[in-house]
């Protein structure tokens, strides 16, 4: 009997590890895929005028305009609801010249 138990009682332990480790994998998958696509997203961006990002995503929260020319725009989400949906906030910066195109793209999820 002790032998069957011990069989039991370690099948079971293998189950549980094995569910833990897949589940971690696939959560690390998703967030992987996840990246992926805001990184595709904002960088198709680069080369575009600036007013296509706000075509696309709306009104950014922030636009900084420097004295060259130069302007940064900030866009969060939440609130902005055109972002895929991410756990924590996406923050998505666009860097545009003094003709109004993308220049720099960049962002991050906190």
């Amino acid at each position: 009997m002790f032998v069957l138990e011990t069989a039991v009682f370690v099948l079971f332990l293998g189950g549980v590890c094995s569910w833990g480790l897949l589940r971690e994998y696939f959560i690390a998958k998703q967030k992987h895929q996840r990246a992926q696509h805001i990184s595709r997203l904002v960088e198709s961006l680069a080369g575009h005028s600036i007013g296509d990002a706000k075509r696309q995503f709306g009104p950014p929260l922030e636009e900084i305009f420097g004295d060259s020319g130069r302007s940064l725009c900030i866009w969060r989400a939440p609130p902005a609801e055109s972002f895929p949906t991410v756990p924590g906030v996406l923050i998505v910066t666009l860097t545009a010249d003094e003709n109004g195109v993308v220049t720099d793209t960049a962002w991050r999820r906190w």
